[in-house]
């Protein structure tokens, strides 16, 4: 995953990237962007226990990546929310979904510090190994719109392998509340 090497090549072995690819790399310092997200949900519920409701949520997601020096990267993104349909308090709401800052030890272990994305399988419906979230996906949605985690990542790339050792902060206030949780992927 491109995310796991934010400042090495991630690249598998053998593949290499074009000069100009390099150099276009080592020129975008920073990238800004987004999208913006719009819905018109109507619901009418017809019998004893009757309901019109119509809603009309609008989001954008605001993301900034940060190259701060050669193998420094702080990146985060926020989502910012407006339903027009709904009470002025209640209109407008604001939240980050990541905010992470990435660094490798001797070029030999990459670690990712604050509240990120984490992920691990594919599955849609049922993730028995999605266990670093405490809010579960919700399976109608076509993306995944949780908000990331607090929490300290460290990679270590190991040839064709990845070894991953994660200390779990979301809701951590003593030491002796820290979850912990590892990973290895080794191709066969």
């Amino acid at each position: 995953n491109a995310e796991d090497f934010p400042f090495g090549d991630g690249q598998a072995e053998g593949a290499k990237i074009s000069q100009s690819e390099q150099s276009a790399l080592e020129q975008d310092k920073l990238q800004i962007g987004g999208r913006l997200f719009g819905e018109l949900i109507y619901v009418d519920r017809l019998g004893p226990q009757a309901i019109d409701v119509t809603r009309n949520p609008y989001s954008i997601w605001l993301y900034g990546d940060a190259k701060l020096r050669e193998e420094v990267r702080m990146f985060a993104r926020g989502k910012f929310g407006f339903d027009p349909t709904l009470a002025p308090q209640a209109r407008s709401t604001a939240e980050f979904d990541e905010l992470k800052f990435s660094f490798p030890a001797r070029k030999s272990v990459f670690f990712t510090i604050g509240k990120q994305k984490i992920k691990w399988g594919s599955g849609r419906f049922w993730n028995p190994t999605d266990f670093a979230n405490a809010l579960k996906r919700d399976p109608l949605l076509t993306e995944d719109r949780r908000a990331g985690v607090n929490l300290i990542k460290a990679h270590v790339p190991l040839g064709k392998a990845n070894l991953y050792a994660i200390p779990l902060l979301e809701g951590v206030s003593s030491t002796s509340q820290l979850g912990f949780a590892g990973r290895a992927e080794i191709p066969v």
